[in-house]
């Protein structure tokens, strides 16, 4: 895991997520709902998280960026700014799955976002680790996975399939799923993922 001061973005989902972290102590972990708006307010919110503790850009030792599945434009939101900072501020940079950032670390992890035309992106995890890799499945065999895998915590977005869940990222299970795989070595070739082809 990273260490220092770490700033946290998602914006994959309808609800964009800022968060900073100094080495394991969480000072920041806040999600916005502002769709169709993100791209005009993302910076805003990371300035006034960061400025709330009287820190700049310069400050940071590193930043962590969801990278998709998600919203097309969203998608690329978050990762466009990180990139930009992190090239910009020579800023470790770690990449994640918009999935996994949702992911309890701790729990067998059913993780959803609507892909639209009755699809779900969905994954599982534990520990940071894959049980089920990120995918795109019909909305009928993710409700019959659920009922069959009772015992596992559902994080996402679960509204389009009838299931009245919808949660916000944990960012210290965001924070422990950060690893040296998810360190980028080349921030400008880093693409997003968006399986949308699957």
């Amino acid at each position: 895991m990273p260490s220092g001061l770490g700033l946290f973005l998602d914006s994959a989902e309808t609800t964009m997520f800022v968060g900073l972290m100094k080495d394991e102590k969480t000072l920041a972990s806040n999600s916005f709902y502002y769709p169709r708006k993100q791209a005009e307010l993302l910076l805003v919110e990371i300035k006034n998280t960061l400025d709330k503790f009287s820190y700049s850009p310069k400050d940071l030792n590193y930043i962590a960026v969801g990278i998709g599945p998600g919203s097309f434009t969203g998608v690329r939101i978050a990762l466009a700014i990180a990139k930009t900072l992190a090239f910009s501020l020579d800023l470790k940079m770690y990449v994640i799955s918009s999935l996994l950032a949702y992911a309890k670390y701790d729990e067998p992890s059913i993780i959803c976002f609507d892909a639209r035309g009755n699809r779900t992106y969905f994954a599982c995890y534990k520990k940071g680790d894959y049980i089920i890799k990120e995918t795109i499945l019909n909305n009928d065999d993710v409700k019959k996975f659920i009922l069959e895998h009772a015992d596992f915590t559902l994080r996402g977005n679960f509204k389009h399939l009838g299931i009245d869940v919808n949660s916000e990222i944990d960012i210290f299970s965001f924070y422990r799923s950060l690893n040296e795989n998810n360190l980028v070595k080349d921030v400008k070739a880093i693409k997003p993922i968006y399986l949308k082809d699957l």
